[in-house]
């Protein structure tokens, strides 16, 4: 199973909306990862850690606003490269 999913394909893994994961992103509970392909990727390890550190009713919580969330390019590993 890839690390690093899609906005869709991650939203899907966790069961919520693709909005979500992009507010989640937006005010920086979780990083995006820029592939070469220009293609914005979010890392699941990722997600899950700040799902245990923040309750998903504090990250579904729309009063936090801000553009706290970072791109970052993806790290070059053998599984992003497949």
């Amino acid at each position: 199973m890839p690390r690093f999913r899609s906005t869709a394909e991650a939203a899907d893994h966790f069961k919520v909306s693709t909005r979500t994961i992009l507010n989640w992103h937006e005010v920086g509970y979780i990083t995006g990862f820029r592939a070469s392909t220009g293609v914005i990727k979010y890392d699941i390890d990722e997600i899950e850690y700040a799902l245990q550190r923040h309750s998903r009713a504090q990250m579904r919580d729309g009063r936090r606003r801000g553009p706290l969330g970072r791109i970052v390019p993806m790290p070059v590993t053998a599984e992003v490269a497949e």
